[in-house]
């Protein structure tokens, strides 16, 4: 993680304004509808930078339909915890939905790396499958992670009209 990397809510004549600020800092404008709906995910990044808080205000962020800046802060989460490996698979949803089939697809190979395969044969960079084991083993207790993040595959490879591998 980078130690200096801060996620700051700023209330600007209405408007909240979301600033990831790192070495490169990232401005998002959050519209008052967007965030009365993500109200909770913004006071607890008021208080929290830890991935798991910052991954809730992506993805509420990604569920109302702001793709492009949830992937800016999927993107940031990237930067900020490299050796987490799912927001990957939000990253990948969000291309799909933006119909950016080969970004979405790298998104998918790039999680798949990380944990170890598709089988949960390989060596896992991801900080929780090298604790843990794959999510992909047959053994694993976080089976939920793989199964969702194949789901996302075999809509990606739906979607590029791939129908015999996905």
């Amino acid at each position: 993680m980078k130690p200096f990397s801060t996620i700051i809510i700023v209330a600007l004549f209405g408007l909240f304004q979301i600033i990831v600020a790192t070495s490169d800092h990232l401005n998002v404008v959050v519209t008052p509808e967007l965030s009365k709906r993500c109200e909770q995910e913004i006071q607890a990044i008021e208080k929290s930078k830890s991935y798991n808080v910052q991954m809730d205000l992506a993805t509420c962020i990604h569920t109302a339909g702001h793709i492009r800046v949830a992937l800016e802060i999927y993107s940031f989460i990237e930067e900020s915890f490299p050796f987490d490996a799912y927001v990957q698979v939000n990253k990948a949803a969000a291309h799909l939905t933006l119909g950016e089939v080969g970004l979405a697809r790298d998104s998918m190979r790039q999680y798949f790396d990380q944990v170890g395969g598709i089988y949960g044969s390989g060596t896992p960079t991801d900080t929780v499958a090298a604790q843990n084991g794959s999510p992909c083993s047959n053994a694993s207790a976080y089976k939920l992670d793989c199964v969702n993040a194949l789901n996302n595959f075999a809509a990606i490879e739906l979607t590029d009209g791939k129908n015999s591998t996905a």
